[in-house]
């Protein structure tokens, strides 16, 4: 009748609620929010910190073809470490900051790997074009700095309408 993820995330938010009723009643609900703020925080800083470097390595292992390996294996688990701790709430946050633990990333990265890996490889398409026909288009490159704008030369570099 529901989806998994549909009932896991109902779940989810019913645990993170209990979770927050019994924290604000030991703790009071400032502390409370004050480290759900702060988790917040925290996630956003490690966002900021492996999130651009995430995409610039993975562009740069695509475009030179070489395999993913341990690092992006690593920054792709603390972004999703920001992740779980941006989200306000108390378990994914600590979920988040146990995976911020290099040992832990140990103990998951092959399990994550051998799911990822597979559908990265069918999805995904670094540097590579699938061209659906066979046209070809004969194109001239023209340094744009080498033109004279001001000449009678420039207009034999205009572009030409294609039959």
């Amino acid at each position: 009748m529901f989806s998994r993820p549909a009932v896991a995330f109902f779940a989810l938010a019913v645990a993170e609620l209990f979770v927050l009723t019994r924290v604000i009643s030991a703790f009071g609900a400032f502390l409370g929010l004050l480290v759900l703020v702060g988790l917040s925080v925290l996630g956003f800083a490690v966002l900021r910190r492996t999130g651009v470097g995430l995409v610039k390595d993975t562009a740069s292992r695509a475009g030179s073809g070489a395999s993913s390996g341990q690092p992006l294996a690593d920054r792709g688990l603390l972004f999703f470490a920001s992740l779980l701790m941006i989200v306000p709430g108390f378990l994914t946050g600590l979920a988040g900051l146990v995976l911020l633990l290099p040992p832990v990333r140990g103990l998951i990265r092959p399990a994550v790997a051998s799911r990822v890996q597979p559908w990265a490889q069918n999805n995904l398409k670094f540097g590579r074009v699938r061209w659906s026909g066979s046209e070809v288009v004969d194109v001239d490159v023209v340094d744009v700095d080498s033109v004279d704008v001001d000449s009678d030369e420039s207009d034999q570099h205009k572009p030409r309408e294609l039959n």
